[in-house]
């Protein structure tokens, strides 16, 4: 089984993926939304699905290992100055989405909202199906040429095998992840009709409360995100400058709660990037003040 990593810039932002190679598996992670920590796990899905099945992650624009990818706050002037030309991005109203293409910058909407976040993922998969539709035009040209080239030395003739020029998906998704494969084929109704097949909801598929005392906390910090996001950049910081020190003890100290190696090595990547804590949280609180804590059964049924 072979895992491939990749960079792409997807609505300007800069999106780490990992990609394999052909019934298409689409994983959308939670929030963190890093898809290196899943890696392991989809690598032991396709394998054991066998052959014709290949899989793809997207991490979350402003999630991720460089510093190009995650310091967004380097873009908030241009955010100020532009915040006001659209507020939302639905199938009715895509001004954002045409917006961010004139401007050529960094919207802060598509890191730091649940929105943004999901154009951002309809653009990987649009983006992905373009690919797939390419490489299976040069393989028809490729096979067309091959069999002219054939029939010419030889009056027999086959039937030639076409590639299909749209795979069918399987999405997956965990956690918040959920909720954006929900309003992504939503707004898709072409690729929910045309391109997928399954929809796989890993737990927890919905947006759970914690307990009532650790849930006041979560509260608190949502109404109040500037305060949370100062608290988790400090903590932030401690960790990276104790990365700095001692690598090999973050990495002991992580032994308990990212058991492989590279997830490991990805986590103290990130951990070195105190400006993450914003997009985290930003995102994250965001997500405590305005999803309810239910099934979207609307959303359910139309896809299912």
């Amino acid at each position: 089984v072979e895992v491939r990593y990749q960079v792409e810039t997807i609505l300007s932002w800069p999106t780490c993926y990992r990609r394999r190679f052909l019934f298409v598996l689409l994983f959308i992670p939670g929030n963190p939304g890093l898809c290196g920590w899943y890696v392991p796990l989809m690598r032991q899905l396709v394998a054991a699905l066998g052959t014709g099945y290949a899989a793809h992650l997207c991490s979350y624009a402003g999630h991720g290992t460089t510093e190009d990818a995650v310091n967004v706050e380097k873009h908030i002037d241009y955010y100020k100055k532009h915040r006001n030309h659209t507020t939302t991005a639905n199938h009715n109203d895509d001004t954002a989405y045409q917006y961010h293409h004139q401007q050529k910058q960094r919207d802060l909407r598509i890191p730091w909202t649940i929105n943004g976040q999901v154009l951002h993922k309809m653009e990987w998969v649009i983006g992905l199906l373009k690919q797939y539709k390419n490489k299976s035009q040069q393989s028809n040209n490729h096979q067309s040429h091959h069999h002219d080239e054939s029939s010419s030395s030889s009056s027999s003739s086959s039937k030639r095998t076409l590639s299909p020029t749209r795979p069918r998906l399987i999405f997956c998704s965990h956690s918040i992840g959920s909720h954006m494969v929900n309003r992504m084929l939503m707004l898709s109704p072409n690729l929910l009709l045309r391109s997928t097949d399954l929809v796989l909801h890993w737990m927890p598929f919905i947006r759970m409360d914690a307990p009532w005392f650790q849930q006041i906390r979560l509260d608190t910090a949502a109404h109040h995100p500037t305060m949370a996001v100062g608290v988790v950049k400090t903590a932030l910081r401690f960790f990276h400058n104790m990365a700095g020190k001692d690598e090999d003890t973050m990495n002991h100290w992580l032994e308990q709660t990212v058991p492989d190696e590279e997830g490991r090595e990805l986590t103290v990547q990130l951990l070195k990037h105190s400006t993450f804590g914003r997009n985290f949280l930003e995102l994250g609180t965001e997500e405590i003040r305005e999803v309810p804590v239910v099934p979207d059964l609307p959303a359910i049924r139309h896809i299912t």
